[in-house]
């Protein structure tokens, strides 16, 4: 089966949500068991990113630490195709967006976060990226996970298809 690799807005908007670890600890041990069993990744940039967004002590903040050194996140440090590719889907990021449009703030904010690794991750793995945001059309100035996903040929879903992929119920 191809890994999963879960960028932080799907951890952040789980919890935020209808997963918030404190009302639905089935999900939260059910990604625990895939990401044991290696079908659940995600990069330790997105360990990382959601460390600095949200409160240190919160239930996500606390969840996300004690797996810090488990198999669900992986260092990017440790693999040189995957920094290959983050070079690669970079350079392509800042020519379709930054240099076609002008739009450097958006072209920053998307390549200082995690989500290039995450499309590097699952693209070196033959993986499938799970994220929230919206394909946008082609005349869409701002990067998005999706449409980067389609240029590198990687397959981009939601949580709730990654969830029926992975065969997920409430029990």
């Amino acid at each position: 089966m191809k890994p999963f690799w879960i960028d932080a807005d799907v951890f952040i908007q789980a919890h935020n949500g209808l997963y918030a670890i404190d009302i639905a600890l089935p999900f939260w041990r059910f990604i625990d068991e895939k990401a044991d069993a290696g079908s659940v990744r995600s990069s330790m940039r997105v360990y990382k990113e959601i460390l600095h967004r949200e409160d240190p002590d919160d239930a996500l903040a606390r969840w996300i630490k004690n797996r810090k050194n488990g198999g669900m996140f992986v260092d990017p440090a440790r693999d040189k195709f995957v920094q290959e590719k983050v070079t690669e889907i970079n350079d392509w990021v800042y020519q379709a967006y930054a240099v076609k449009y002008k739009n450097y703030a958006k072209v920053k904010e998307f390549l200082t976060g995690a989500d290039t690794w995450t499309i590097s991750h699952a693209l070196c793995s033959s993986g499938i990226v799970v994220s929230h945001e919206s394909r946008e059309d082609r005349t869409s100035q701002k990067p998005k996970i999706p449409n980067v996903c389609t240029r590198f040929g990687v397959e981009c879903i939601d949580l709730k298809e990654m969830l029926r992929r992975l065969k997920f119920a409430f029990k």
